[in-house]
């Protein structure tokens, strides 16, 4: 004859050795029997898998000085009963160690039974207008774990308003489309080669940061502080030069001559003022 005793196994997600536990039958507790053996070993088996570490994509405002930590969040699949290491490693993409960033590379631990860690990186403020910049962190030599994604990428997001690129004498950075020549630019002239016979110019300008569906408008304030509004006819990057954007606009028929205060507004904010001169 045969029978069985039933132990209730708490079931758990984390990932762990197998488990022992002993079984003893008390010899005064038995009747019309005596006891062969009296202790019986029962084993709890592992069913959950190595835990496997993931590493999220972090982001961060620069800040105009001093520095601010951009905090990359790490999770696991699932708990340990064992510590868990492995290290993080930052490399420059866009943005360049030393300037932008502080380089980094350290261990990161996470406790038995979390399922979370965290590895930050300090950047370094500036008020210099340039395109967003990116970073990545790189994790190996993993310990306890495997690695589920081994690289995250860090965005430092610019917070210095996009700017009409001048000179030093405030004069707009601009192009007669037709000559590619600096201003003062001829409004008539016999060499026009668009069908409207209207003047383009290339306006410059830096921090542009375009998103779907953003609009760009131009406007020429003229000596009696009158604003003009210039058909944009083209917005886009200048080939080679990163951060450097490019607008072209058609000058009207009724704008005149003379110095003209140009500026371009995105999102609701408008930019600097450059000096850009119509000859007559």
């Amino acid at each position: 004859m045969t029978g069985s005793i039933t132990v209730p196994v708490n079931g758990d997600q984390t990932f762990e050795s197998d488990e022992n536990f002993t079984i003893n039958l008390l010899p005064s507790t038995t009747l019309n029997a005596f006891t062969a053996t009296d202790t019986a070993q029962g084993t709890i088996l592992n069913d959950d898998p190595l835990p496997a570490i993931t590493i999220n994509d972090g982001s961060v405002v620069e800040g105009n000085a001093g520095t601010r930590g951009l905090v990359f969040n790490v999770t696991l699949t699932n708990p340990s009963a064992n510590p868990i290491s492995f290290t993080a490693t930052t490399s420059d993409d866009t943005a360049v160690a030393g300037t932008d960033y502080v380089s980094r590379s350290s261990t990161v631990n996470i406790l038995p039974g979390q399922v979370a860690g965290t590895f930050s990186v300090i950047v370094n403020g500036d008020t210099q207008i340039e395109p967003n910049e990116s970073l990545f962190v790189n994790l190996t030599s993993p310990n306890n774990a495997s690695i589920a994604r081994v690289q995250a990428t860090g965005t430092i997001v610019d917070d210095d308003l996009a700017a009409l690129l001048v000179d030093e004498s405030q004069r707009a950075i601009a192009l007669g489309s037709v000559f590619f020549v600096r201003d003062p630019f001829t409004i008539a002239n016999t060499l026009n080669f668009s069908s409207d016979n209207r003047t383009r110019i290339i306006l410059f300008a830096v921090n542009l940061n375009l998103a779907q569906g953003d609009v760009v408008t131009v406007q020429a304030e003229d000596a009696q502080h009158v604003n003009h509004q210039l058909a944009v006819e083209f917005v886009g990057s200048v080939p080679n030069f990163g951060g450097v954007s490019q607008i072209v606009v058609k000058l009207p028929d009724d704008l005149g001559s003379g110095n003209f205060m140009v500026s371009f507004t995105l999102r609701g904010v408008t930019s600097n003022k450059g000096i850009t001169t119509i000859a007559p």
